[in-house]
C-alpha cells in the first residue's frame, strides 16, 4: 500500500543532529526544534509538519575514553566521523548537541567547508547581545573548562 504524500515537508530544511555525547542534550535539541517548528509552521493537510531531521548518536563511553585520555585528535576524529555520516545524509546544516563536542568545529570547517554548522556559542552570543548581557558564565566538562577555546573564542 502506498503512503499518501501530503507535500507538507517539501521545502523544509533538513537538520543534522550530532548527539550521543550526552543523550539528554540530544533529546532536548530534538524536542526544542520540533516545538519551535510547531509554533512557527502552518498546519499541513492534517496537522503541523515535523521538520526533517537526521540524528547520529555516537557512543558516549568511547567519547569519554578519548576525553579522559586527553586524546584531542582522537576526540576530533571520532566526532568528525559522526559529522561525515550527517553530511552523507544530505543535511542542510549540522547542530552539535554538546558544548564540549564543538571542539570538532575547526576540523569540520577544514574538511567540509561548505557544510553549515549552527554553533552554540554564536547562538548564545547573539542572545546575550539582544539582551544587553556583557558578562557570561560558562559551566562545562573538564575539557571545556581546561581549554574550551572552541567556545570561548566566539
Amino acid at each position: 500500500m502506498a503512503t499518501p504524500d501530503t507535500g507538507t515537508s517539501v521545502g523544509l530544511t533538513k537538520v543534522g543532529l550530532l548527539t550521543g555525547l550526552s543523550y539528554v542534550s540530544g533529546v532536548d535539541y530534538y524536542k526544542g526544534i520540533n516545538e519551535q517548528a510547531s509554533a512557527l509552521l502552518p498546519k499541513g493537510k492534517h496537522m503541523k509538519p515535523n521538520p526533517p531531521m537526521v540524528l547520529v548518536s555516537l557512543d558516549c563511553d568511547q567519547y569519554v575514553a578519548y576525553l579522559e585520555a586527553r586524546d584531542d585528535a582522537g576526540v576530533a576524529e571520532y566526532l568528525f566521523a559522526g559529522v561525515e555520516t550527517l553530511h552523507a545524509a544530505n543535511v542542510d546544516f549540522v547542530v552539535i548537541c554538546s558544548n564540549t563536542a564543538h571542539c570538532v568545529v575547526p576540523m569540520v570547517r577544514q574538511r567540509l567547508p561548505s557544510l553549515p554548522l549552527l554553533h552554540i556559542a554564536d547562538c548564545s552570543a547573539s542572545a546575550c547581545k539582544e539582551r544587553g548581557i556583557t558578562t557570561v558564565g560558562l559551566l562545562g566538562t573538564e575539557p571545556t573548562m581546561r581549554d574550551g577555546s572552541w567556545l570561548k573564542s566566539r
